[in-house]
C-alpha cells in the first residue's frame, strides 16, 4: 500500500526543504522499516536520474541494486541522541550521485567522528591538542545548552572562549580558539579497493554578536597524516608540513543574530596509506585586523560530519594525435 506521507518525507529531503521535525520524522521511520528503506533508495535514484535529464524510463530502474541490497543488510542500532548519533545513520551512511546513464553510484559512508552535534561532553573541553583519537579538545570552549541561540542539531552546542597559543610554540600569540578531533581512518584500510577516495569535512558556525565592525573569522580545516597520532601534540602545528592531503576553507563575520548559521565544507584526497584524520575549527582574528586580539564568547559550532566519499577509478581514455 503507498504511504502518501513517507513519499512527502523522502521528497522534501531529496529537494533540501526540510524542517527539523521532518528530518526526525523521516529518520525515525527509516531505522525502524525495512520497507521504508527501500523506497527511500527507489525514489532516490529516480530523482537523480530525472536531475541529470535522463529520458529513462524509471520502470526499468532495478530496485535492488548492489549498494542498496548491502544497505539494507546493514543492521541498525536504536537511535540515541545521548549516544552523539548526528542526523547521519541515514544520510551519512550511503548516498546515490549519479552523473550519466550506467554510472556506478558514489558511496558516502560517516566516519567514526565522535559527537559531532556536542550532546555527551557537558561543559569545558579538555585542554590542549588532543592526546588520544575520538575526543574533542583544544583552546578554552565549552558545551553549553541552547538558550539564546537556536542549535543546528540536538539540544547543545560547543561556544568557543577564549583564543590561547600552540602548546609547541613558545610565546606563540593568542590569535585564536581552536577545538580539535582526531580521527580514525585505519578502520578503511582495504575496503577502498580500486575506488577513488575524498574526505568531506562539514560544519556549522554562529556569530551571535550584534552586528558590528570588528571582524572574526571561522574557519574549517582538515588535515590527513600516516604515521602514529600520539606524538603530534608535541608537533602541532609544525608537523603541518607532513600531511598527506589537506583541505581548508573560512568566512569573516562582524556578527548578525542568534539565527544566523553559516555552513563550511572542505575536502581532501584520502590516500590508501592514511592512518587518521585532524580536523581543526577556528574562531579566529580576521588577517586584516593587526590592533587588538579577537574577543570570543558568542561564536558557536555545531553538527559537525566527517563522511569518505569513493568511486571507482574510472579507465582513461587517451585521445590519439
Amino acid at each position: 500500500m503507498k504511504d502518501d506521507r513517507l513519499d512527502d518525507l523522502i521528497d522534501a529531503h531529496l529537494n533540501h526543504a526540510m524542517d527539523d521535525d521532518q528530518r526526525q520524522e523521516l529518520e525515525d521511520r527509516l531505522l525502524n522499516s525495512s520497507s521504508a528503506r527501500e523506497r527511500f533508495w527507489v525514489l532516490a535514484q529516480t530523482h537523480a536520474l530525472l536531475h541529470e535529464g535522463l529520458q529513462q524510463d524509471v520502470s526499468t530502474i532495478d530496485h535492488k541494486p548492489a549498494v542498496a541490497s548491502r544497505f539494507a543488510r546493514l543492521k541498525w542500532p536504536a537511535f540515541s541522541t545521548a549516544a552523539g548519533i548526528v542526523l547521519g545513520l541515514l544520510f551519512g551512511m550511503l548516498t546515490w550521485a549519479i552523473a550519466s546513464p550506467g554510472a556506478v553510484a558514489t558511496e558516502s559512508q560517516l566516519l567514526t567522528l565522535v559527537d559531532g552535534s556536542f550532546e555527551t561532553l557537558i561543559g569545558r573541553l579538555p585542554s590542549g591538542f588532543p592526546r588520544a583519537l575520538g575526543i574533542w579538545s583544544g583552546d578554552e570552549a565549552e558545551t553549553v545548552r541552547a538558550d539564546s541561540v537556536r542549535t543546528k542539531h540536538g539540544s547543545q552546542l560547543l561556544r568557543f572562549v577564549r583564543a590561547e597559543g600552540d602548546e609547541a610554540v613558545p610565546n606563540s600569540p593568542a590569535t585564536s580558539c581552536d577545538v580539535f578531533q582526531l580521527v580514525d581512518l585505519r578502520g578503511l584500510s582495504g575496503t577502498l579497493g580500486e575506488s577513488e577516495a575524498t574526505l568531506e569535512l562539514s560544519a556549522w558556525f554562529l556569530d551571535a554578536r550584534p552586528i558590528q565592525g570588528d571582524s572574526i573569522r571561522m574557519s574549517c580545516r582538515l588535515f590527513v597524516f600516516a604515521g602514529d597520532h600520539r606524538s603530534l601534540h608535541a608537533q602541532w602545528p609544525l608537523v603541518l608540513k607532513e600531511a598527506l592531503a589537506s583541505g581548508t576553507d573560512s568566512f569573516d563575520s562582524r556578527g548578525g543574530t542568534p539565527q544566523d548559521w553559516r555552513s563550511l565544507t572542505v575536502k581532501a584526497v584520502l590516500p590508501p596509506n592514511a592512518d587518521f584524520a585532524v580536523v581543526q575549527f577556528v574562531a579566529g582574528k580576521s588577517p586584516t585586523r593587526q590592533d587588538k586580539p579577537s574577543e570570543f564568547g558568542e561564536q558557536y559550532l555545531d553538527d559537525v560530519r566527517l563522511t569518505v566519499k569513493t568511486q571507482p577509478r574510472l579507465p582513461v581514455r587517451h585521445s590519439q594525435p
